[in-house]
């Protein structure tokens, strides 16, 4: 399998509000997570990533965050950063600039209920994004992230995840995994094993992007 972040270097090199790895200067990894949040699976991750010391950057679905809106005190992503991964987990490439405005300002101001590190990250379901939302993330002020690194927690078995994350993982790559209740068994099982292996290798975990407002570089 090709890895993603050639197919990344080929298909966002031409949009400059596109992010999708950091400098590898300081041998950082960039953890994320999608779809969250999930009353079965985030209190679990949050509290492994707790016990690993590890810091993530979580990107929430509106619709997920309005469903749990009563019970969020749950979730302590304090030492997390958060983005927004649009209102509702479907491509927005047919979806018109006024509506996907509105959505992402409901979005972001769940997310802001959260605590955590609030960033100017906005990442689009299934990575797909056209001029509509381009449009809208800068006269926001935000860029579109993705990744050079997918995990592929939801397609196949721990094992593996666990062997595709340790050759694929080098510093200022971008990892996607997903919160949810679907993948929470493989993340259980290869979480640990492999941050172990990036830290042997003498990898680093920082949260991607900066504080809302600005990018930090």
């Amino acid at each position: 399998m090709m890895p993603h972040r050639y197919l990344a270097m080929a298909g966002y090199a031409a949009f400059d509000e596109v992010v999708w790895r950091r400098p590898a200067a300081g041998n950082a990894l960039f953890l994320t997570f999608d779809d969250g949040p999930d009353p079965a699976a985030t209190p679990a991750l949050l509290a492994l990533l707790a016990d690993l010391d590890v810091p993530a950057t979580f990107f929430l679905t509106g619709e997920n965050l309005w469903l749990e809106r009563r019970r969020l005190e749950r979730y302590d992503y304090s030492p997390h950063a958060l983005g927004s991964h649009g209102f509702r987990h479907r491509p927005h490439l047919l979806v018109g600039a006024e509506r996907l405005a509105r959505e992402l300002d409901l979005t972001d101001r769940l997310v802001k209920r959260c605590g955590g590190r609030p960033t100017a990250l906005m990442r689009p379901p299934y990575g797909l994004f056209g001029p509509a939302l381009r449009a809208v993330v800068r006269a926001r002020g935000e860029r579109l992230a993705l990744w050079s690194v997918m995990g592929y927690d939801f397609r196949w078995p721990a094992a593996r995840v666990g062997r595709h994350l340790e050759r694929q993982s080098r510093a200022g790559d971008v990892v996607v995994l997903h919160d949810t209740a679907r993948t929470w068994p493989v993340l259980r099982e290869v979480l640990p094993g492999w941050v172990a292996g990036c830290r042997a290798r003498g990898l680093a975990f920082a949260v991607y992007g900066g504080v809302c407002g600005g990018w930090a570089s």
